[in-house]
């Protein structure tokens, strides 16, 4: 009687040991994002807990893609060793009466703040990201669109030799927005058109 009175205990035991573990695994550890992230309320302090990260770590890439602009829209990303790319659109398990209208908010979206996008979430990942050289941008409307670009060319673009300073320096890095990506100039749209297909 004692016997099975201490199995079912231990069986009990090892299925709350289980339901813990599994959850555990399933949340991730990391905090969900649900509102859409605009210029305004992009929480550089947040984004900067992921400086010096690398190509390779998956959860800070996606923790700091979660949180740039058009995170509402990201569906996935792929690493390699020195580029990270990122590709926006619906879900697959969008619902088909609802796709129409998402396609069109996500084209008003893109028309409407896709240089933003481009220019400020490459600049974010070269500002955190130390080792990537390449990012790329892949957004699935009905005339795809991708944004790519080097990080010499972005050195280039904004007449520096380092951007990763301003991870530890959040002032100047919302500074560098407030100048150069909350009003584009003609200049950096024509930069951003030239590295888009």
């Amino acid at each position: 009687m004692k016997l099975s009175v201490l199995k079912s205990c231990l069986v009990g035991l090892i299925g709350i040991m289980l339901t813990v573990v599994i959850v555990g695994c399933y949340s991730g550890g990391g905090e969900t994002i649900n509102e859409d992230v605009t210029l305004e309320n992009m929480d550089l302090e947040k984004l900067a807990t992921y400086k010096k990260s690398y190509v390779g770590d998956n959860s800070a890439v996606g923790n700091i893609l979660d949180r740039l602009l058009g995170n509402k829209y990201r569906q996935t990303f792929s690493l390699t060793e020195d580029s990270i790319t990122s590709h926006y659109g619906l879900s697959d398990s969008t619902k088909e009466e609802e796709k129409t209208e998402l396609e069109d908010a996500l084209e008003g979206y893109v028309e409407d703040h896709g240089n933003q996008l481009f220019f400020n979430n490459a600049l974010a990942l070269f500002i955190l990201v130390q080792n990537v050289d390449v990012v790329t941008f892949e957004i699935d409307t009905q005339t795809p669109v991708t944004f790519t670009v080097n990080r010499d060319d972005m050195h280039n673009l904004l007449e520096v030799d380092d951007l990763q300073h301003y991870a530890e320096d959040i002032e100047a890095w919302q500074q560098l927005i407030d100048q150069k990506i909350k009003a584009l100039s003609d200049d950096t749209i024509q930069w951003i058109q030239d590295h888009t297909q």
